[in-house]
């Protein structure tokens, strides 16, 4: 979707609700107001609005506040695989670990609220870092054929500055329901560290090495739906 698309989406969202907020007796935001911030997923579930440990949101003015984010992810995943045909099994195995932690922080302006509705933007840094690892096993029924296991190792970090346009709108003193689009671009780095050994009848064989890969990237999150909830 088109930042012109999000935009106009967001007006369209706006309208409708003015009326009904005239009746929900909502107020503005004020100075030194705090938030939890969720995110409403699919079938209405709510998560972290900025990650899985925890999204705040800290008015230093009633149209200026800071928001923090933190992003916790973790895996881990193991496969066995066998191919057969006329000489026997091939075995393969695969396990791997990984995590990801990402920091988000953003300046956000609100626009004077009308009927409990503000229309806001933003922009703050990200920082995360990545570390996973793999274990691989091949093994062959060939008679000769050898056994290879390769161990790799990844470890990355990213930074970088997120971009963000919304409308929020409070139903009540203490909640308030918010849309919002985000864009990043962020600069990337991630080293790759590997060792093969293949084991045959004539000995083992070693294989070593490393690569580091650069890239810049631009992402779109999309329209992300969200509840506030405020308290002193």
């Amino acid at each position: 979707m088109k930042p012109l698309q999000i935009v106009l989406f967001l007006f369209a969202l706006a309208l409708p609700l003015r009326s009904i907020a005239k009746q929900s007796g909502s107020k503005p935001l004020t100075e030194n107001s705090k938030a939890l911030q969720f995110q409403i997923g699919s079938n209405f579930t709510l998560t972290s609005f900025q990650g899985a440990a925890l999204s705040y949101k800290y008015h230093l003015k009633p149209l200026r506040a800071v928001r923090v984010g933190s992003e916790l992810s973790l895996s881990k995943s193991n496969f066995d695989l066998t191919e057969v045909d006329s000489v026997g099994e091939t075995l393969s195995k695969s396990d791997q670990t990984r995590y990801y932690v990402r920091f988000n922080t953003q300046l956000i302006w609100y626009s004077e609220s009308y009927s409990g509705i503000s229309f806001f933007y933003g922009v703050g840094p990200f920082l995360g870092f990545g570390k996973s690892e793999k274990k691989d096993e091949w093994v062959s029924p060939y008679p000769g054929h050898p056994r290879t296991n390769l161990d790799e190792t990844k470890t990355g970090w990213s930074l970088g500055l997120t971009g963000l346009v919304g409308v929020e709108w409070f139903v009540s003193k203490s909640i308030s329901l918010h849309a919002e689009y985000r864009i990043s671009l962020g600069y990337s780095r991630e080293k790759r560290e590997y060792n093969r050994t293949t084991i045959s009848q004539t000995g083992k064989s070693y294989i070593t090495g490393n690569e580091t890969i650069k890239f810049r990237q631009l992402s779109s999150d999309g329209v992300r739906f969200g509840l506030s909830v405020y308290f002193k």
